[in-house]
Order: C-alpha cells, then sequence, then structure tokens
C-alpha cells in the first residue's frame, strides 16, 4: 500500500486536475474572440473575465492572473473575480494568497459553491483535511448535485484517515453521477486502497466504458493486473496508452516496461525501467521498481545502488527549488552511475521461484538524507 505522505501528494495532484485543460479547435476560436473583447474593452469586468478563463482552461495561469487581477482591481468585491483569481493562485501554488482572496469572495457570498469547494483545494494543499471537509459539507449543502464537491470530499476524508467515510462518499458520488467517469474512477481508487482488487477492477473497466482516454483509469488498471500477475499484455497496452496520454511523474512508462519484463522480455524491461528511472530521477517508486527487477535478474549490485537512489528520493519537506536542483543533480549522477554489465544479459540471471512485488512504501532516508 502507498505511504500516507506520498498520497497525500497524489490528493493534491488530483484536485488541481479537476479542470479540464482546452485545446480544440471550436475552443482555440472561443479564446481568439475571448482576447479581441478584451482588447477592444480592456476596462470591462465581463471582458477580463473570459480572457481569463479562457487562459485558465489552457492552463496559461500566469496570463490568467492578470486578467482575473486586472477585473478585481476594477470591480473589487466581485465574488466571482475573487474566486477565479484565489482558484488561480491555487493553480500557481500559492495556497495562503488563494485563501485570502477566497473568504472575500465568500465573505460577500457566502453560498456561493464553487468558492468552497476552491477553499477546500485550498485547505487540503496545506494538509488541513477537516478545515477542507467543513467548506465541502457547506458546499454540497447548497448543492447536494455538485460532483466537484462531492470527489473533493472524498479526497479531504482520505486526508482526514477517514478511510470508511472516503469510501461510503465516493460510493454515494458513484450513485448520485453513474455516467460521470471521475466519479467511478475516485471510487475505484478508494475500493483499491481498501483493498478491493475485484470492485476496483470493475469501477477502472466502467470509468474506461465511459471515457476510452481517461489516463488515470487506464494506469490503474494496469497497476490491479500487475499487482494480481495476470494480463501482461493487457496491461503493456494500458500503461503505454496513459503514458502517451499523461506521462506524469513516469509512473506510467514504469508500469509499461515492468510489464516487459514479467512477459519474459527481461533485457528489454531492465533497459526501459533504467530509462524512465533516468528521465524522472526524484520518483523512488520508479527507483524501487528497478531495484526489484534487477534483484530478480540477478544484478545484485546495480540493485543496491537503485535502492539507494529510491532512498534518496523518498519524499520529504523539501522546497520547489530543492526539489529542482536535486532533480539535475540526481539526473547526472544516476546516468554516470548506471552502466549494466553488457556482458550479463537478464536471460542469463538465474530464473526466480515467484515474480517480484513492486515496493511501493517510501523507504526511509539514509543518513544525511534524513537531516535535510
Amino acid at each position: 500500500m502507498l505511504s500516507h505522505r506520498y498520497r497525500l501528494v497524489l490528493v493534491a495532484l488530483a484536485l488541481l486536475a479537476l479542470v479540464p485543460a482546452g485545446g480544440c479547435k471550436g475552443e482555440t476560436s472561443a479564446f481568439e474572440r475571448a482576447k479581441q473583447a478584451a482588447r477592444k474593452q480592456p476596462n470591462s469586468v465581463d471582458a477580463l473575465m473570459t480572457l481569463g478563463t479562457a487562459y485558465f482552461d489552457k492552463e496559461m495561469y500566469n496570463d490568467a492572473y492578470i486578467a482575473f487581477n486586472k477585473a478585481k482591481e476594477l470591480d473589487p468585491k466581485n465574488a466571482k473575480a475573487l474566486h477565479k483569481l484565489g482558484a488561480t493562485n491555487l493553480k500557481l501554488g500559492d495556497a495562503d494568497e488563494g485563501i485570502k482572496l477566497l473568504k472575500s469572495a465568500l465573505a460577500g457570498k457566502p453560498d456561493f459553491v464553487d468558492a468552497h469547494v476552491s477553499m477546500a483545494r485550498a485547505y487540503l494543499m496545506k494538509e488541513e483535511p477537516k478545515k477542507a471537509i467543513t467548506h465541502l459539507e457547506r458546499a454540497l449543502k447548497e448543492d447536494p448535485t455538485a460532483l466537484e464537491a462531492r470527489i473533493s470530499l472524498v479526497y479531504a476524508r482520505y486526508m482526514a484517515k477517514d478511510l470508511n467515510g472516503a469510501l461510503a462518499t465516493a460510493k454515494q458520488a458513484v450513485e448520485d453521477h453513474p455516467a460521470s467517469a471521475d466519479a467511478h474512477y475516485v471510487y475505484s481508487e478508494m475500493l483499491l486502497t481498501n483493498g478491493d482488487m475485484g470492485q476496483a477492477e470493475r469501477q477502472l473497466r466502467t470509468t474506461m466504458s465511459l471515457d476510452a482516454k481517461h489516463a488515470k483509469a487506464m494506469f490503474g488498471l494496469a497497476t490491479v493486473l500487475l499487482r494480481e500477475k495476470r494480463g501482461f499484455e493487457e496491461a503493456r497496452n494500458l500503461a503505454q496508452g496513459s503514458a502517451e496520454i499523461e506521462p506524469a511523474d513516469g509512473a506510467p512508462a514504469a508500469a509499461a516496461a515492468w510489464a516487459l519484463y514479467l512477459l519474459g522480455r527481461k533485457a528489454e524491461g531492465l533497459d526501459e525501467l533504467k530509462k524512465v528511472c533516468l528521465d524522472h530521477p526524484l520518483n523512488h517508486l520508479n527507483w524501487q521498481l528497478f531495484a526489484n527487477a534487477l534483484t530478480d535478474a540477478g544484478f545484485e549490485d546495480e540493485a543496491k545502488l537503485a535502492a539507494k537512489y529510491a532512498r534518496r528520493a523518498a519524499p520529504r519537506r523539501v522546497s520547489e527549488a530543492q526539489r529542482a536542483l536535486a532533480a539535475s543533480a540526481a539526473a547526472e549522477r544516476a546516468t554516470r552511475a548506471f552502466d549494466l554489465d553488457k556482458n550479463k544479459t537478464a536471460s542469463q540471471a538465474p530464473e526466480s521461484s515467484a515474480e517480484p512485488t513492486p515496493t511501493t512504501e517510501s523507504p526511509e532516508p539514509e543518513g544525511e538524507q534524513a537531516s535535510q
């Protein structure tokens, strides 16, 4: 089972990813129209809000911030402008400033459902789930059909370590929104956390029947198949598809490489895992999976080295700047360190009596790493 802190990271990422990005031809035309309208009416709050939303939907958050901030300056008590500016701050990683703006929005409009949901996200970013739950319950009181609030409540209760409550809330989301792929996916996450692999697989397949390109569901189902040591070909196809749509931190690509290894193509699987780890040097789970595969293939020294990198990359509280520097340094060190003996192939390694299971618990940091 995933470590609690690593799951918290996934919770924050999942919540911030709920708003989809734009990109189709019609959306591009709307985007151009929004820019033209703002140029013609630079002091129109409505035009600026439309422009800010267009930028936000395209994940151009700095530009969205400028548009929403100007709208707020023109109308300081506009609850929608305050909310959008607050939500943009969350996307830019500033939860504290986001909370200030969202409080102002709610002061003028206490029944503002979207602002309550955004406030909850901010508190989840700060790992304060009880405050988040308060806002989400208020949002659902105002609008019991608000799916985004219901899904966020699942994650908030999970973060608060109320696993039964999270599972029940996820189930309620599916019952209330049976045609929502995201509702089924979130339910599958909670089922997996609860160890119910069979029900989780059913929910993941339902998710993909509703949204054939749901990258997270594809990766989730691949993970289920790999953990149950079956359907390796399907698992690889799913993981590769997920990686193409949403590469994330290399986890889908690592799952695809692991599936290849389990299909008996060990040397190719190891090569793919090595590449994934070098491309994403701060994902400790990928390193640990690489270490397990190296151990199984008989590369004991290299396995110890991969495990060392897994411990170094394990989550801990550091600044984003520190992590960026660490990523660069880790990639350089790992590239120099890993050069598998070309005279020793995986096919020459001794056969293991059982397939290794990926270690997903966060390894404890060593020595100087623990003091950072």
